[in-house]
């Protein structure tokens, strides 16, 4: 299981189900592109785009290694609390996040942000070619940053938000 995480404007989307003959609304990010987003190497699901899907466990063990598990998951005010969900993104989450990598640079390994490759089948086992070549928090860390201050600065609405499902 993973989660679908969105950062950016948010909108209402809604529909009308003729079966049931029920309307529905509800907020959400869409997907958002940008030229000049961050792009690491062995991420082509995420690319230059706004959304990240990690797993459940992958995305725990990323915020508590870098400090942030309280920023998404505070039970009362955790961008994250609701899953699925939508919350409203603040420049105090992105100053959050930005002190968290600073932080992260400061002890960091040195190697650039990226993911390792998927496994590959070698000599009868699986192996990773690449998986101690990059630094998947900085990455993370790095995305995060660049989608928040995006949102605060550019969002037509002023409802920056951060989505997940």
């Amino acid at each position: 299981m993973s989660y679908d995480i969105y950062i950016g404007q948010a909108v209402v989307r809604s529909d009308f189900d003729k079966k049931y003959e029920e309307f529905y609304a509800e907020w959400v990010v869409e997907p958002q592109s940008l030229i000049g987003a961050p792009v690491f190497p062995n991420d082509g699901m995420t690319s230059n785009g706004n959304s990240r899907h990690p797993g459940y466990s992958q995305w725990s063990g990323f915020l508590d290694k870098c400090g942030l598990h309280d920023l998404f998951f505070n039970k009362e005010e955790g961008l994250m609390r609701e899953h699925p969900g939508i919350a409203l993104l603040k420049p105090s989450h992105l100053e959050r996040v930005r002190e968290a990598l600073a932080k992260w640079k400061l002890t960091a390994s040195g190697k650039p942000p990226g993911f390792g490759s998927f496994p590959k089948f070698i000599d009868g086992e699986w192996k990773s070619v690449d998986e101690d070549t990059y630094d998947s928090i900085l990455a993370r860390l790095l995305w995060l940053e660049f989608w928040m201050d995006w949102a605060l600065r550019e969002c037509e609405c002023e409802i920056p938000a951060v989505y997940n499902h």
